[in-house]
């Protein structure tokens, strides 16, 4: 990491060690990453980013949030484009994988192992709460409108999320190097790499299945 080419205006060194964070972690990975390095970046004293983050767990769950921050801004503005419930859903659940293809870094971070307990971290949490509330109203919407009837709001929540994070995931995993490692793939061969690849290929076919079946009446 090379330092920054011109020094930070006062007031935005927050947003400047996020954003340098984030663009060393998909270069070099989680393991090199530090405060100090990124103080380098940034060319501050090697002080400066602890008046932020009193250390690089506490940098990783800024970023988390950040990564749901966006995530509940992305669901919104797919929401609010569509009129009809179930029109509304399926437009949210596209932008939730376009959201994770778009970001892996920052999804991995979000869902990953790197901060397993959200509650240690209050503006982490509400962030990652306040997306999820986006599906839950939705979901609403749908029950009121004769979908799911007779079915629990957080069972439908969680089987509704466990389905678009699946794809999700399979959408940015390297299938292919964890499956077949050094083997060539034919074409036409059964086995995840073509499915995955049908995945990619019809996302909204593959959500608006998974997702008939969550919201079928009981």
């Amino acid at each position: 990491m090379t330092k920054a080419s011109r020094p930070y205006h006062h007031g935005d060194l927050r947003q400047v060690l996020l954003a340098a964070a984030l663009t060393q972690i998909e270069a070099e990975g989680m393991a090199s990453l530090s405060l100090r390095a990124l103080a380098r970046f940034a060319g501050v004293s090697a002080a400066a980013p602890y008046r932020h983050f009193d250390s690089k767990r506490t940098l990783l769950a800024a970023l988390a949030q950040q990564g749901f921050e966006g995530l509940r801004r992305r669901l919104i503005l797919a929401r609010d484009a569509e009129t009809g419930p179930n029109e509304r859903f399926l437009a949210i659940g596209l932008a939730y994988v376009e959201f994770a293809v778009d970001n892996p870094t920052s999804y991995h971070l979000m869902f990953g192992s790197v901060i397993d307990d959200f509650s240690e971290y209050s503006g982490l949490r509400a962030a990652a709460d306040d997306s999820f509330s986006i599906v839950l109203g939705l979901l609403r919407e749908l029950i009121e409108a004769g979908g799911g009837a007779g079915q629990d709001l957080d069972i439908l929540g969680g089987a509704t999320w466990s389905a678009v994070h699946g794809i999700a995931s399979l959408q940015i995993s390297d299938m292919r190097t964890a499956v077949y490692k050094h083997e060539p793939l034919v074409t036409g061969e059964p086995g995840p790499i073509p499915s995955v690849e049908a995945l990619r290929a019809n996302t909204q076919g593959a959500l608006q299945l998974l997702l008939s079946g969550v919201l079928a009446t009981s």
